[in-house]
């Protein structure tokens, strides 16, 4: 089967909008090319070996949702708190690449100090 590059920016002719739904398209060995902006979603690669590939640091950049909407992406059960919000989850024993990208937490998965 050959490889595609598939292509997310919000502006423009791209394939997709968001970078979740350029991931669920892709099979083994496609590329992902995030255009320059902020993609605010949390992303779940699962099982692929796939590139992520960003205009570079500081310039696509994946952030958190607000607190509120973040979801458990990923499960440690050897983890006193099990539930994981990552904004990437890599799972399945996926092999992904992941080039010219920041990603910002927001601070959304901080454990509040005790008072």
């Amino acid at each position: 089967m050959a490889t595609r590059t598939w292509t997310v920016g919000t502006n423009g002719s791209f394939d997709f909008a968001t970078i979740q739904l350029a991931i669920n398209a892709a099979t083994n060995g496609d590329t992902i090319e995030i255009a320059a902006g902020t993609y605010r979603e949390q992303v779940t690669v699962t099982g692929k070996d796939i590139t992520l590939h960003g205009a570079g640091s500081g310039q696509t950049i994946i952030e958190a949702p607000d607190a509120a909407s973040l979801v458990a992406n990923a499960i440690d059960t050897n983890s006193g708190r099990p539930n994981k919000f990552a904004v990437i989850t890599v799972t399945e024993n996926a092999d992904v690449t992941i080039e010219g990208l920041t990603v910002d937490g927001r601070d959304q998965g901080a454990v509040p100090a005790s008072n």
